[in-house]
């Protein structure tokens, strides 16, 4: 008997698998730690902030904050990551990152299976490292809010 030949797993196939992962992992965290999760954070945007640095991609293009956070959700459109980008200055340190047809979400089917709830969209999750990064302070932990095609997460410093 020999193993069965399937279907390779596609790229974005892959990408969605991960997403699910990163979800239910979030979740995973808080359940057990409640707001103990806060303490993953700052090891997260780390790691974000050296790997793109590690393989030459700059996030944080722009001359100030406000135009670095507007530069990260165009490029998010330009690369065909999600359908509509759009970040929102709420106050003069806060920021919300508003996505619309996310690559990641299949349509809509992977917010509609996993409901999501208590957990950050990986884009929110990079928008708080480049939020980070541009302004030398530490991010609040933010849930983002889901509906089936639509995500929104809050970018602001720690209190």
């Amino acid at each position: 008997m020999g193993i069965k030949k399937h279907k390779k797993i596609a790229l974005e196939e892959a990408v969605v698998l991960l997403h699910s992962i990163l979800f239910a992992y979030q979740k995973s965290v808080r359940d057990i730690l409640r707001t103990g999760d806060a303490i993953f954070v700052d090891p997260v945007i780390d790691t974000i902030n050296k790997l793109h640095r590690k393989i030459g991609v700059s996030l944080s293009e722009g001359r100030n904050v406000d135009e670095v956070m507007e530069n990260y959700a165009k490029r998010l459109m330009m690369r065909g990551l999600v359908k509509k980008s759009v970040i929102e200055k709420q106050s003069e340190e806060e920021y919300m990152l508003k996505i619309e047809g996310c690559a990641l979400n299949r349509d809509g089917k992977v917010h509609e299976l996993l409901k999501p709830k208590d957990v950050t969209c990986p884009w929110g999750i990079i928008a708080q490292a480049i939020y980070s990064k541009s302004t030398g302070k530490k991010v609040a932990v933010t849930d983002s809010a889901f509906e089936k095609d639509l995500s929104a997460t809050g970018i602001k410093p720690r209190r």
